[in-house]
């Protein structure tokens, strides 16, 4: 039944003119006042999901990038993958969705495996030669296989 009058709000506020995204906005933030009780849940919502450990994550991983970066271990991993896949074309943006690959199993995080590896790999492609708008789509596209591959608790051990 709710969804029938939330679809049939939707069909009715688009037939009026109203922009998609002002109607998919103001929609459920209508039903959250109209039924009592919601509000005030909405609170707790927001506390709730900044309690979780991976906000507590993502800053270790970027200090563990700055720390590979700043030791140079960054510019010897890349120059052997260089070496190893420099007749392949694109074989820089490939050594850097496997790096995601590895990463992500490791962390199970989309937002971790994309700030990581893109601070480590974005300059070192674009020092290869990658265009900007291929350096940062290689990582975006990588950084998704966080959700997709889960976490293994042997190799965070």
């Amino acid at each position: 039944m709710t969804f029938f009058l939330l679809l049939g709000g939707l069909v009715a506020l688009l037939y009026l003119g109203m922009p998609m995204f002002a109607a998919l906005f103001l929609l459920p933030l209508g039903v959250l006042f109209w039924t009592e009780g919601a509000v005030p849940a909405l609170g707790e919502m927001v506390v709730g999901k900044l309690d979780g450990y991976l906000l507590v994550a993502i800053p270790l991983f970027m200090l563990m990038a700055h720390i590979m970066v700043r030791g140079r271990v960054v510019d010897d991993l890349y120059n052997a993958a260089f070496a190893l896949l420099r007749r392949v074309r694109g074989g820089v943006g490939i050594a850097t969705v496997a790096a995601c690959t590895i990463f992500a199993a490791i962390s199970g995080s989309s937002v971790a495996t994309a700030l990581t590896i893109g601070k480590i790999a974005i300059p070192q492609m674009l020092r290869y030669g990658m265009s900007r708008r291929g350096a940062f789509g290689v990582v975006a596209g990588g950084g998704t296989l966080g959700i997709l591959i889960p976490p293994s608790a042997p190799m965070v051990l």
